[in-house]
């Protein structure tokens, strides 16, 4: 079963490495589908709540404003909100542009770091043009998700490995490790010249068994040649004997 390991090991390596490229890639496109949704529910929280803090800044004053930016930073909600100055976001834009990725979508600047996630949205209000709203949240729920997808994938692997190997085992012994032990031992049966044959199928339709029934033939016609040397050595040794009983 020499041969039938060798393409165990052989299947099982080229599906792992399937498998885990195609797990990669999909945790991947996950990643970055979550990412995309996380972006627009807060991009569109944003514009909302900015509409509503310029609102009441315009009816109720900066403290009014400032207020409800900080009653609305509910700490259950792991959902960052305040107000920054352009100083606060030109000292971030510095802090993000050496450790996370940022870009624009419409007014709102989007900065994505490994463990959180930070928009900005300009209030632009004419009485302070400087500030904006800042919204950050963690983005711990999302790589718990993508945690639970790489382990799926690895469960996944697993399983379709083991598949592959109870399947490669199976047919393995049946279509190859039992034919190739049967011509080994017609192979043997052939070299010692024993008359005793072991049963070999010949209906298996590939290689192999184009190879068992090339070597069933050859052991025929073998036999038939050890045949016809006995043959003819047993009528010298009879002629032998009938010349010297002549003498």
């Amino acid at each position: 079963m020499k041969l039938a390991r060798k393409l165990i090991f052989a299947l099982v390596f080229a599906v792992l490495a399937v498998m885990v490229v195609a797990t990669y890639f999909r945790v991947e496109e996950e990643r970055e589908a979550l990412l995309l949704d996380v972006r627009d529910d807060h991009v569109m929280f944003a514009r909302a709540l900015r509409a509503i803090v310029v609102a009441t800044w315009a009816h109720e004053g900066e403290e009014r404003a400032r207020a409800l930016v900080r009653h609305a930073d509910i700490e259950d909600t792991h959902l960052g909100l305040d107000l920054v100055d352009r100083a606060s976001l030109e000292e971030s834009v510095e802090q993000i542009g050496s450790s996370g990725i940022g870009s624009r979508r419409g007014r709102e600047t989007v900065w994505v770091y490994d463990d959180r996630i930070v928009i900005l949205e300009p209030l632009g209000i004419a009485d302070a043009p400087q500030l904006a709203l800042r919204i950050s949240q963690p983005l711990d729920a999302q790589r718990a998700i993508l945690a639970r997808s790489l382990w799926h994938g690895v469960v996944e692997a697993i399983g379709v490995v083991a598949a592959c190997t109870l399947l490669v085992v199976g047919l393995g012994w049946t279509f190859v490790g039992v034919l190739v032990q049967e011509l080994i031992l017609e192979a043997r049966r052939i070299g010692t010249r024993s008359p005793k044959r072991p049963h070999v199928r010949l209906s298996q339709d590939d290689e192999i068994g184009e190879l068992a029934r090339e070597m069933v033939a050859m052991s025929d016609r073998l036999a038939e040649a050890d045949e016809r040397v006995a043959t003819a050595h047993k009528r010298r040794l009879d002629a032998l004997e009938q010349l010297r009983h002549a003498d």
